[in-house]
């Protein structure tokens, strides 16, 4: 997708010449999944939570597998890519992911 167009995709379906326009906004969530096994968080970004949470859980992460099963603890949505990729980056590489959900 290139630069000029905004990451939050918007879909137009018109019906008919007098029928209304439909706007469907896709959301980017930013995640965090515990390990029940082995007490880990991990933080993840994704547009599908319960689909992104299934791939997890059966196997289909290479860094999760190791520690399955995992629940979802929290989770914030963001209309753009870029906000939501920036707010990952911030929990995964500035410390403890929890301890930085606390100061929000």
């Amino acid at each position: 997708m290139g630069k000029s167009i905004r990451h939050s995709l918007l879909i137009r379906f018109l019906i008919g010449k007098h029928e209304p326009t439909f706007l469907l906004e896709i959301m980017f969530y930013v995640y965090l999944l515990r390990s029940e096994a082995a007490k880990k968080i991990y933080v993840g970004l994704t547009n599908d939570l319960q689909r992104r949470l299934e791939q997890h859980n059966a196997g289909e992460n290479i860094s999760t597998k190791p520690y399955r099963p995992w629940k979802l603890i929290y989770h914030e949505a963001s209309m753009t890519y870029q906000l939501a990729e920036s707010r990952e980056h911030r929990l995964k590489y500035h410390g403890n992911a929890l301890r930085e959900l606390s100061r929000s």
